[in-house]
C-alpha cells in the first residue's frame, strides 16, 4: 500500500484489468483449466495461432495476458500456482519463438519465479534450436548460474505425454481435452461486469444510506475492489466516511 497526499488516502496497488478484446479472442495464448504431472496449470500456446503473435499482438500484449492468467490462478486458488507452458514449435519461424521466450523471461523478471516447466516440442532447423539454447541460457558457451526455469525440449509431440496426461491436453497437441477458447472469454467477460455491478451497488447503497460498515464488509469490498482494479482511494476513502 502506499499513501496519497493528494486525497489523503491511502491506495491500494490493483489487479491486472481484463485485456482488450483483441488480445483475449486471438487465443495465441491459452489457459484450459488443465495439469502437468507436477500439479502445475498449464498455459498452452496453440500452434495454428502462432502467427498472431507477430501479426495481431505486440509484445507487451503476451506479457499482459501471462499476468492476467496468473491473476486468474489467484482467484481460482490452484494446487500449485506455477505455470507451465506447452507450445509446439515444430514450424515456427524464429520471430514467433523470441515472442514466446522472451514473454515469459520478462513476466518471471517482473514477478518472480511463475514459471515451473517449458515444454516445447522443438523446431525443425537446427538454426532456431540453438537461439532457443541460447535464449534460455542452455547452450554450451554460455555460463549461467542455472536457467530461469525448467525446460523439457522434446523432438515429437508424443514424448509429451510422459510428463502431462493426454487428458489434459488440447486436440491440437492430440489429446482430447475439450475447450472453447471464446466460451471461456464470454465467461470472463460475464464474471468480470457482474462483480463490478455488485461493487458499485454496494457504492451507491453506503453513499445514500450511509450504513456502517463491518470490518468483514470491508475486507470484502477491499478484496474484490482490487480483484477488479476499481479506483481503490475511492473505496479506501468511502470506509473511512462510513466509520465516522
Amino acid at each position: 500500500m502506499s499513501w496519497d497526499s493528494t486525497t489523503g488516502c491511502q491506495k491500494f496497488w490493483s489487479s491486472p484489468e481484463l485485456p482488450e478484446d483483441r488480445v483475449l479472442y486471438s487465443g495465441a495464448a491459452i489457459i484450459p483449466g488443465s495439469f502437468d504431472h507436477q500439479g502445475s496449470p498449464l498455459v498452452i500456446f496453440p500452434r495454428a495461432q502462432h502467427s498472431k503473435l507477430i501479426s495481431d499482438l505486440k509484445h507487451d500484449d503476451i506479457v499482459e495476458l501471462l499476468r492476467y492468467f496468473l491473476h486468474h490462478l489467484g482467484e481460482s486458488q490452484t494446487r500449485n500456482g506455477l505455470l507451465s507452458i506447452v507450445t509446439d514449435l515444430r514450424c515456427a519461424r524464429l520471430d514467433v519463438v523470441s515472442v514466446i521466450i522472451n514473454s515469459l523471461l520478462q513476466v518471471q523478471h517482473q514477478f518472480g519465479r511463475i514459471v515451473n516447466t517449458f515444454y516445447a516440442v522443438q523446431p525443425q532447423t537446427k538454426r532456431i534450436r540453438k537461439c532457443i539454447l541460447k535464449s534460455l541460457g542452455l547452450s554450451h558457451n554460455k555460463l549461467v548460474s542455472e536457467p530461469p526455469f525448467k525446460c523439457v525440449l522434446l523432438n515429437e509431440v508424443f514424448e509429451l505425454y510422459n510428463y502431462i496426461d493426454r487428458s489434459q491436453l488440447t486436440s491440437d497437441l492430440g489429446g482430447y481435452l475439450i475447450y472453447q477458447h471464446e466460451a471461456w472469454v464470454h465467461f470472463r467477460k460475464n464474471f468480470y461486469l457482474k462483480s463490478i455491478g455488485n461493487i458499485f451497488h454496494t457504492i451507491n447503497f453506503v453513499l445514500t444510506k450511509r450504513v456502517h460498515m463491518t470490518t468483514d464488509t470491508q475486507i470484502y469490498f477491499i478484496t474484490v475492489s482490487l480483484e477488479l482494479s476499481i479506483v481503490s482511494d475511492l473505496a479506501h476513502c468511502l470506509f473511512n466516511n462510513s466509520t465516522r
